[in-house]
């Protein structure tokens, strides 16, 4: 959800943060540049890094794609640069594209044994089903700062109003 608002709203809203997700829209473009920061678990079962098999309680999904697929599109629409790589420590890595052509920027945090779960947050699912938690980062704490740092800027609020 929070890829398609990025995409379908682009023109009124500031940035996204999705935690875990995946961008499944496909030919689609932004008409207007917006910041992504990005979260996901090293460990996370249904959402694994490098795609393929997830197993859910009730079925199996054979095909699931790699998290970077849903990155490299966002980035390809901002027309990013090279990465920059930063270790956090406590086993978070921070990926930057900030040299984006279109504007905007991509934040990219993996979270070393973090399951399917809110980074910094309490798991209330089975971990069988959904992963490990982890205290490395607070999601909340990121995501909030990333948006104070992005704030729509008068003449892009008089784009929307427009609309």
């Amino acid at each position: 959800m929070t890829f398609s608002v990025g995409l379908n709203l682009a023109n009124r809203i500031a940035a996204i943060a999705p935690v875990a997700g995946h961008l499944w829209q496909r030919e689609k473009s932004l008409t207007y540049p917006v910041p992504l920061l990005y979260i996901v678990g090293t460990d996370d079962p249904l959402n694994p890094l490098g795609g393929g098999k997830v197993n859910l309680p009730w079925e199996t999904i054979q095909n699931r794609p790699p998290v970077e697929d849903s990155l490299k599109k966002w980035e390809r629409m901002l027309g990013c640069g090279p990465q920059v790589q930063t270790a956090r420590g406590k086993g978070v890595l921070e990926v930057t594209y900030d040299q984006c052509v279109k504007g905007g920027e991509v934040e990219y945090y993996r979270v070393a044994g973090l399951g399917h779960i809110w980074p910094g947050g309490k798991n209330r699912l089975p971990e069988k089903w959904v992963g490990k938690p982890s205290d490395s980062l607070n999601a909340t704490d990121v995501i909030w700062e990333f948006f104070k740092a992005h704030p729509r800027t008068p003449a892009s609020n008089s784009i929307a109003k427009n609309d």
